[in-house]
């Protein structure tokens, strides 16, 4: 019989904390849109004004996605950043530049917006694993003689410089 007095005793604090979170939660979210409306007149203009601001911060340096905490693991971009970044990018291979200026504008605005690719298909780590095996499959004998060293590696590394400039 204590039990179920308990439990209707916890369940009325519960229900009354509920109550009180939710008329919070619609007191705060009403005072935003009255800020909101005061200052920027409606929604909709502070939105774009919001936009805007986003985009030329980045644009002169902020990182939207990045912990002044250098420790600390990179978050994901919110949508907002990545639809940015990627129309961005496509916009800028759209318009009439040359080739290389293109090239070079879209991997800023990807750098600044989008950041870095997954570990797994970055190009710096699968040149790393590439060199990786070939260094583990090379004999012995390549380590032991100093001239078939410098050879063996002087070929190595063009053939890696070529696989990779390539694209091959």
């Amino acid at each position: 019989r204590k039990r179920k007095s308990i439990v209707k005793y916890a369940g009325k604090h519960t229900l009354f904390a509920e109550m009180i979170g939710q008329a919070v939660y619609e007191a705060t979210s009403e005072a935003i849109m009255i800020n909101i409306h005061h200052l920027h007149y409606n929604y909709a203009l502070y939105s774009i004004r919001r936009w805007i601001r986003t985009s030329t911060a980045t644009m002169v340096g902020a990182r939207p996605c990045l912990s002044p905490n250098p420790m600390d693991p990179i978050p994901n971009a919110p949508p907002s950043v990545i639809l940015m970044g990627v129309s961005s990018v496509l916009l800028i291979y759209v318009t009439p530049l040359p080739e290389r200026t293109r090239m070079l504008l879209a991997a800023v605005v990807w750098d600044r917006y989008l950041g870095e690719v997954p570990v797994g298909v970055h190009p710096v780590c699968i040149a790393g694993r590439a060199i990786t095996k070939c260094v583990s499959l090379a004999p012995n004998r390549v380590y032991q003689n100093p001239v078939l060293g410098f050879v063996s590696g002087f070929v190595f590394m063009i053939s890696m410089i070529c696989t990779f400039v390539c694209g091959g």
